[in-house]
């Protein structure tokens, strides 16, 4: 069933960003909606293949939308595409122990850790947003994991 849910907000986060190319130009300088825009039609097709790969996103997505919108304000680089929200989704993973262990978690980190990498070395690439996104991802599980472990050893469960 969780798997069905993840792939149905997969559908609909692929169909909201399509939709946003085609039909959008200008709206994106606004933080809250800058990553439903991207540059071309490569990097729409780069974010919404990364984004199969990226497991618990009913539980995560809207902790990474915040965080990427946190991101894109805390830096003054000129922000497009959802990259910012997928690095949060890595971030936010990889204090998973069974995410770490999957074969396509694998892929996905190395597929992050080169594309972290290029964002530097590449003009125009939000590199700090990438940066801060995975960074305050990482930080927010394990915000989240101590109080889920506070909570349960409090209630006894």
């Amino acid at each position: 069933m969780q798997k069905r849910i993840d792939s149905a907000i997969k559908a609909l986060i692929i169909l909201l960003l399509v939709s946003c190319y085609l039909l959008f130009d200008s709206l994106y300088t606004n933080p809250m909606i800058y990553m439903f825009f991207h540059k071309n039609i490569f990097h729409l097709l780069g974010n919404c293949f990364w984004l199969l790969f990226i497991p618990n996103l009913k539980r995560n997505i809207l902790p990474a939308y915040v965080i990427a919108v946190s991101a894109s304000i805390l830096t003054p680089e000129y922000t497009v595409g959802f990259s910012g929200v997928l690095m949060a989704l890595v971030g936010i993973n990889l204090s998973d122990n069974r995410f770490i262990g999957r074969k396509c978690s694998r892929f996905l980190l190395v597929l992050s850790a080169v594309t972290f990498g290029l964002s530097f070395l590449l003009p125009n690439v939000a590199s700090f947003v990438h940066a801060f996104s995975i960074v305050l991802g990482y930080l927010y599980s394990i915000i989240r994991r101590i109080f889920n472990d506070y909570r349960a050893a409090y209630t006894g469960k």
